[in-house]
């Protein structure tokens, strides 16, 4: 599930994490190959100050 799926459907009650959802961005990101949203992806995450 995306993150905008979740968070138009809150009523859903998952214990999905915002940093969950980034790293799966980024391993889908790391699968396409595409490096431009992988870099965008891992700034956030680290503008989260979480340590991967």
């Amino acid at each position: 599930m995306s993150r905008e799926y979740l968070e138009h459907h809150q009523s859903i009650k998952t214990d999905v994490t915002d940093k969950d959802m980034l790293l799966l961005q980024i391993d889908r990101a790391l699968d396409a190959k595409d490096v431009e949203m992988f870099m965008q992806l891992t700034d956030e995450l680290n503008g989260m100050e979480v340590l991967v």
